[in-house]
This record gives structure tokens, sequence and C-alpha cells, in this order.
């Protein structure tokens, strides 16, 4: 049953270059977001600056191969407008939804402007990322927090008066999503009977994260864990991606897991990229490409990717259920669905 009045939700997400030109802006506004680089303002802004100048040739090369662009820009509109009919299937009638990107695309302010401007008078975020780290999900909503203040009413002033999804990392309806994914991988890239040992993989964080109490690396392990019970006849590991910098990040690093798992005798791998919803280039070319060319190499026969689901209704389903339970309600159909 609806609330009352329309709902609207911003779906958040870091964005990404839509083409090759936006690459060296992305990369400085990522940079220079605090969380990134730990360092006053007049010094990280110009620091942001060098560092995305210095990457930008090798980062628009990478871009090159997957088309010139990022997909996720895309693909998150898409699946917000997948999350406002889950939410109307919910009983939440007329619910509006918007992408809201952090560093490329329509940015938290936007995005509150075009629910107002479609109707919106109640309002709720959620992330894409199912599993929280300040780097994410805590920066998209530092970043609203800010939109707030300076939106026109009925938008809440602050952040603490807005409904917003934290995490959904230990949602059921994440774990089928991921069956639903991995089963499409191993029936379309595998021969019947085979049983290919399970890697997912996670973007990377620095440990002094984790040891200030980040709970990302302990939520991604949670949704691993539910995610490969759906299938025991499969051994499985976990391993991280995108280190950068000079200091200590979560380990083992995938590519050296996959060596490792090649001289172990493995021939048969399906990679799931667990943190992630949505293509871009940790996915299109991190794996499909740079680690494809170093599993060969090791020696490993047969590498397939599980798809990534932000396609899959599934998704939309997970997001509405986590906006649902924020706002105070009980999604239809939530005894089916098994309860979160």
């Amino acid at each position: 049953m609806t609330m009352g009045e329309p709902l609207g939700v911003l779906l958040l997400h870091m964005g990404g270059p839509r083409d090759l030109a936006e690459v060296r802006p992305f990369l400085r506004r990522l940079l220079a977001d605090p969380d990134m680089i730990r360092l006053p303002a007049p010094a990280r802004l110009p620091l942001a600056a060098l560092v995305s100048g210095l990457r930008a040739r090798a980062a628009r090369e990478r871009y090159a191969l997957m088309g010139g662009r990022s997909p996720a820009v895309e693909q998150v509109t898409a699946l917000a407008a997948m999350l406002e009919t889950a939410l109307r299937d919910a009983g939440e009638e007329g619910a509006l939804a918007e992408p809201a990107f952090l560093y490329c695309g329509q940015d938290a302010d936007e995005a509150l402007a075009r629910l107002l401007a479609r109707g919106a008078r109640r309002f709720a975020a959620v992330p894409e990322y199912p599993q929280f780290s300040r780097t994410t999900t805590g920066a998209s909503l530092r970043a609203l927090d800010g939109a707030l203040r300076r939106a026109a009413p009925p938008v809440p002033r602050q952040l603490r008066d807005l409904p917003a999804v934290r995490t959904w990392h230990a949602s059921p309806l994440l774990a089928d999503m991921w069956e639903e994914s991995i089963g499409r991988a191993l029936a379309g890239g595998f021969p019947p009977g085979a049983r290919p040992y399970l890697l997912f993989c996670a973007h990377g964080l620095p440990e002094r994260y984790v040891r200030a109490g980040d709970p990302y690396e302990r939520e991604v392990r949670a949704t691993v864990a539910a995610a490969a019970a759906r299938f025991p006849q499969l051994a499985h590991g976990l391993a991280f991606q995108s280190r950068v910098g000079p200091m200590k990040w979560l380990g083992p690093a995938v590519g050296s897991e996959v060596a490792r798992l090649a001289a172990q005798g493995v021939r048969d791998l399906l990679l799931v990229a667990i943190s992630f919803l949505t293509d871009h280039v940790e996915t299109l070319v991190e794996l499909d490409v740079e680690l494809a060319a170093t599993a060969r190499a090791a020696g490993i026969t047969r590498l397939v990717r599980a798809p990534a689901p932000a396609a899959s209704p599934l998704a939309a389903r997970a997001l509405a259920r986590a906006v649902l339970e924020a706002c105070g309600a009980r999604p239809a159909g939530a005894a089916a669905d098994g309860g979160s």
C-alpha cells in the first residue's frame, strides 16, 4: 500500500566518463574527494589535478578498449527506471527514481531538482553499491547531504531527516541475483558437469580504512558467503582488485591469486565481480582483458566472468526492498521473498 505523497528515490553511484574527453575531469574529481586522498584541501586539490593529468593518457587508453566510454552511467540510469517499476509493483504508487552521480553525470543537486519537477514530495536514497564503504556509499551520502542543504522545499534539509539505505549486502535478493548471474555463466561458458573454481573479485580498499572501522571487507565476505552457498559443489575464494598507490591494500590481489590457483592445477575459472552491479573499466578492462591475459599466461584454459547483474529485475527488487524498509514500510510480497 502506498504511504501517501509520491516518493522520489535517489540511486547513488560514482558515475563514469561518457567519452574520452571526460576521463581526466572524472579522475580529478575522484582524486579530489577527501576520502580518496586524505590531505587538507590546499594540498589535496593541486595533487588531484597533478595526478589526474599524469594518469589521464593511460586511463584514456583503457577506456578506448571499451569503446571510449564507461557504460556505468547508462546502466545505472536504466536501473533507476527499473527501480521505479519495482517500487510501484511493491505498492508505492507514483514512485519516482533518479540516478545521482558523484564524479560524472547528473549529480545529487540535479537529481533532487528533477525529482521535485516530476512531482516527488517524499524522498529517500539508496546506493547502487551493496556493501558500505566510506569511499563509495559514504562519499555519496556526504555529497547528498550538501545537496539537501541547497535544495528547495519540500526536500529535507539534512541527511538525518531523509531515509537513506547505507547497506543492503545481506539482502536475500542480492544472493538470488548473483545465483542467477553465476548460473547463466555456468550454463553458457562451461561444458555440462564442469566444476570451475568460483573466484569472487571485489574492489580493493586500503587496509588502514578497515582498521579505522570501515565495514566494507566484512560485508563483502558476507555477500560472498551467501552467494557461494548457492553453489556448494564449487570451490571458491575471494581476491581484491584495483590497487593504487604504495599503501597496503586488502589482499590477496586478484592477479596473484589467479597465478596461485593455476599453479595448483586449476584450469577452469569463473569470475564474479561481487562488489559491482554494473560494468566499467574495472570489469571490462581489468578483468576481461588484463586479468584474462594473466590467466592465460599462468595456464588457465577457460575463464568466464558472470555477467553484471544491473539489468536483472532482481537487482531492482532488492533495491526497492531496501528503500521501503528504510521508509518504514513492509514491501508487498516480502514474506514470499523470504524477508531480510
